[in-house]
């Protein structure tokens, strides 16, 4: 959300890549650090994130809290 652009293409498998996310696909992934230039350095990818679309990220972004602590209401059944 913060428009840097870069690559990730650690972690993804064969398969994944070959069937590699479309660029603007809400993904999640880890990193070591932000470089000097605000990008996250060796990022690694972890799974798509079908639960979310760019417009949940973009509101996140604008609370400043990561996509972790906000939740999305997802209907559930209780377990006994």
């Amino acid at each position: 959300p913060n428009g840097k652009q870069f690559d990730v293409g650690s972690g993804l498998t064969m398969d994944q890549r070959r069937k590699a996310p479309k660029i603007g696909s809400v993904i999640t992934f880890k990193f070591q650090e932000l470089s000097n230039n605000g990008h996250p350095r060796f990022p690694v990818f972890l799974r798509v994130r079908t639960d979310l679309t760019w417009n949940d990220v973009l509101e996140a972004a604008k609370t400043k809290k990561p996509m972790s602590v906000i939740q999305k209401i997802i209907p559930s059944t209780k377990l006994s």
